[in-house]
């Protein structure tokens, strides 16, 4: 088994807390040693240059990454939560993956249920996006502009077609139990209404977990109690509801009702066993539950942080689950930066515009994807020769930034050791980055 207490720890560790700097040095005035300097002219040999990050962009930069349209599933990070041309960059790679190799799902880290109102808007239905954004969306970080496109672009693009050749959007996460619930309760009523408003009374606070208190063991062990009964009646009464819905629309509840299952483990295990988590597990269950939904001939983009799209087999995260399920059909593309404007909480206060300005710590990646002769670029680690003195440094697991929601505005300590190579199989490299735009 892999080891999710190490995962759970790094997560927490770059998400939530800032590390100890006692071992990083201040670089001072910017002087690349001869390795880097070495490591610099090596990745300018391979680097494909990005003139625009902007969505509406033309295709032609991107037929260095023609190689991703061959999977089944692109995991597509971020190394903030808050930054303007990564979410832009991959609305433009998702259109390209569209129209230039079939690519017809966006799959977000976003609640599942959540993302079901988005999919009705994007399939014609007549939803208002601006209040959908604002009273359906659980995380502050998709209600910017940029995500918005998305929605506007996709619907426009399904505008005319016929279901079969239009293009979805799923959300993967199982965090948040409230729209779940609601959602199941909605999928039952015309079935059985009493039987909905049982399943709406069993759930009360299942429904609730992330807005009530604390529930102690006894409590936990009762709501598991009553999600069995609900998913016991379910079944019992599966063969009844096929009189009326079809096997796809049975199939979708009972994908809710597991969702809600996987929030509630993922809830306790936040509660209990914090560095146990499943969540990046069963987000994986869940892209994979997608292609199955949606047909043989479906092909995915996954919009998620790093922390949560990378390869590596270390940990089981999302993109490593995915990687073990489909080979080389899933690649991992990561981003990364150096300077500039983002969105993140500071930590005991709100949501604020935040910069960095200090120059990327002496050694790390990001000195020299900071020194290479392009500001904003992409590459495949495949590309590298195998003389290459890249090789090896990655195996030393040179210090690289990246963080989550949080920053505590001290860049330094968000670098930590990875192999890049090992965790994605593209790098987006933006060096000045502006921040998301909040609707």
């Amino acid at each position: 088994m892999k080891n999710y207490r190490l995962y759970a720890l790094f997560i927490t560790f770059l998400f939530v807390g800032a590390c100890s700097t006692d071992d990083i040095v201040d670089p001072g005035p910017v002087v690349l040693s001869d390795a880097q300097q070495l490591r610099v002219d090596e990745l300018n040999d391979i680097i494909h240059e990005l003139n625009e990050t902007d969505p509406d962009s033309p295709f032609a930069e991107l037929e260095g990454l023609a190689g991703l349209g061959e999977a089944r599933i692109v995991g597509l990070g971020e190394a903030t939560h808050g930054t303007r041309e990564f979410f832009q960059f991959k609305d433009r790679l998702f259109r390209y993956l569209v129209e230039e190799h079939d690519f017809n799902v966006f799959g977000f880290e976003a609640d599942f249920s959540e993302a079901l109102f988005f999919e009705e808007y994007i399939t014609g239905t007549d939803h208002d996006l601006d209040a959908l954004m604002e009273d359906k969306m659980i995380f502050w970080t998709w209600q910017t502009e940029e995500v918005k496109a998305v929605f506007e672009w996709m619907r426009a693009y399904n505008d005319g077609k016929a279901p079969a050749e239009q293009i979805h959007y799923f959300g993967f996460d199982c965090q948040t139990p409230r729209l779940n619930v609601d959602a199941l309760v909605d999928r039952l009523e015309p079935l059985d209404a009493s039987f909905a408003d049982s399943v709406a009374y069993r759930m009360y606070n299942i429904r609730r977990l992330t807005e009530i208190d604390p529930l102690d063991e006894d409590d936990w062990a009762d709501e598991y109690g009553n999600f069995q009964w609900v998913k016991d009646e379910i079944e019992s009464r599966t063969p009844a509801f096929l009189q009326v819905i079809s096997e796809k629309e049975m199939d979708l509840i009972n994908r809710i009702l597991r969702v809600v299952e996987q929030c509630m483990d993922v809830q306790y295990a936040y509660q209990y066993n914090g560095s146990d988590n499943p969540r990046d597990p069963y987000m994986a269950e869940n892209a994979l539950w997608i292609l199955e939904y949606l047909g043989q001939d479906i092909k995915m983009a996954a919009w998620a942080h790093n922390l949560h799209v990378h390869k590596t087999e270390a940990w089981e995260a999302f993109g490593s689950v995915l990687r073990d399920a489909l080979g080389a059909d899933y690649q991992a593309v990561g981003f990364g930066f150096s300077q500039g404007w983002f969105r993140a909480y500071f930590p005991g206060a709100s949501v604020k515009l935040q910069k960095i300005d200090s120059e990327p710590i002496a050694g790390s990646y990001n000195e020299v994807f900071h020194h290479a002769k392009y500001s904003d670029f992409y590459f495949r680690f495949d590309d590298f020769p195998g003389e290459s003195s890249w090789i090896n440094w990655m195996f030393e697991n040179p210090m690289f930034m990246q963080f989550g929601s949080t920053f505590n505005g001290n860049a330094s300590n968000y670098y930590n050791p990875v192999n890049l190579g090992q965790w994605f199989d593209v790098m987006v490299y933006i060096d000045q980055t502006e921040a998301s735009q909040s609707l």
